[in-house]
């Protein structure tokens, strides 16, 4: 197989795909957005497995739960919903953002789940209870992000208009840093797999870099000629993978910023941006979904 070789083209949804996510077994993927469905399917065939269909609200951000039990998804409508994610039944809902979920990850011993909204907050929610542990309020506007660190003590955060990444204790709320650099709003951000670096991509075109002990920057990535996106770490921590609204999927190297090969595949007429993102658990892939609804597996 060559590189950017499509492997898969899944087109089980109907409108844009806002996430997908790759379970850690290697095999499934889930995928959401605004068809009001959470899709989980199988990542080589492209055989759905079950399909979760809301009543009301789009699908915005998912999460597999650390054994793979369980789905996390975060809707419009400010709630955030369990799925068992063997039969796609929604099992708990939470209520309590006062605006659209914008991101949600689950802690790496899976007992707490944090959301991201547009209500201006991240919210700390008991997994399998629904019960408020902890609300982050420090942002100036709506959050589009929150990221629990590999260790599991700290959240990462990040948003529109004050244009910070706030590092921050995950069950108290206490500030620990900020990462100043960005320009415009920042959509997401990801911690390297073991925890020294952290990424965070903006609407000022670049993905940004940063060593967590020394808050310093490493590296500023400007290969992307659009908002980014999107940011997912290969699982040994070599490499980051971008998504933007130039269609494109780039791969360089997170130390050095040396680009080491862009995907086109989402380049069509009638294509649009690409806004979800990850990496299968044995580095050999990347899913990544777009504005057409389309989601893509394609060789690494």
């Amino acid at each position: 197989m060559s590189r950017g070789e499509l492997l898969c083209l899944y087109q089980g949804h109907t409108n844009a795909v806002w996430a997908v996510t790759w379970a850690s077994e290697g095999r499934l993927i889930a995928s959401g957005g605004d068809d009001l469905s959470v899709q989980v399917w199988d990542a080589f065939t492209g055989k759905r497995h079950w399909m979760y269909e809301d009543q009301w609200s789009n699908i915005q951000t998912l999460a597999w739960s650390p054994d793979n039990a369980y789905l996390a998804s975060g809707h419009d409508d400010g709630t955030v919903k369990v799925l068992d994610a063997q039969t796609g039944q929604a099992l708990f809902e939470y209520q309590g953002h006062k605006g659209e979920v914008a991101s949600v990850c689950w802690s790496p011993d899976g007992k707490y789940i944090a959301s991201a909204s547009y209500d201006w907050t991240v919210r700390v929610w008991e997994a399998l209870s629904g019960r408020t542990r902890c609300v982050y309020t420090d942002h100036a506007d709506a959050v589009w992000t929150a990221v629990w660190s590999p260790d599991g003590k700290y959240l990462a955060s990040g948003g529109c208009i004050d244009d910070l990444v706030h590092i921050w204790e995950a069950l108290s709320g206490k500030v620990i840093a900020t990462y100043e650099g960005h320009t415009n709003a920042i959509h997401t951000v990801a911690w390297s797999p073991d925890g020294h670096a952290l990424a965070s991509a903006s609407d000022d075109k670049t993905v940004r870099i940063w060593d967590v002990a020394t808050a310093m920057p490493l590296c500023c990535y400007e290969g992307h000629t659009s908002t980014v996106w999107a940011v997912s770490w290969s699982p040994d921590g070599a490499y980051l993978a971008s998504g933007s609204d130039d269609r494109t999927v780039q791969i360089w190297e997170p130390l050095t910023g040396k680009h080491i090969y862009t995907y086109h595949g989402h380049d069509k007429p009638d294509g649009w941006w690409v806004r979800s993102l990850a990496w299968s658990p044995d580095k050999s892939c990347i899913v990544s979904g777009d504005r057409i609804g389309s989601v893509h597996v394609w060789q690494v």
